[in-house]
């Protein structure tokens, strides 16, 4: 006897139509598997994905606006 494997997709909304549906024994049960998914597959590294980026070249760096900020006023607190 083979075996036949299916993927199912589900968007957002769809995940969250489902959530809905369920008890609340059934939410807590589902909370707690995925909790123990993550502490399962914990990782103490950013992914290949995050390290290997190099930004947008054209992007303005996040200071060269700085100069053009507001000054904070000072607060009289007393």
């Amino acid at each position: 006897m083979t075996s036949t494997q299916y993927q199912l997709s589900l968007n957002f909304e769809q995940v969250l139509t489902l959530i809905k549906q369920m008890s609340e024994v059934e939410k807590r049960q589902l909370h707690q598997e995925l909790a123990q998914e993550l502490l399962d597959h914990q990782s103490n590294q950013w992914p290949d994905i995050i390290l290997s980026y190099e930004g947008i070249s054209d992007f303005p760096a996040f200071e060269s606006y700085r100069d053009e900020l507001i000054p904070l006023c000072e607060m009289d607190l007393f």
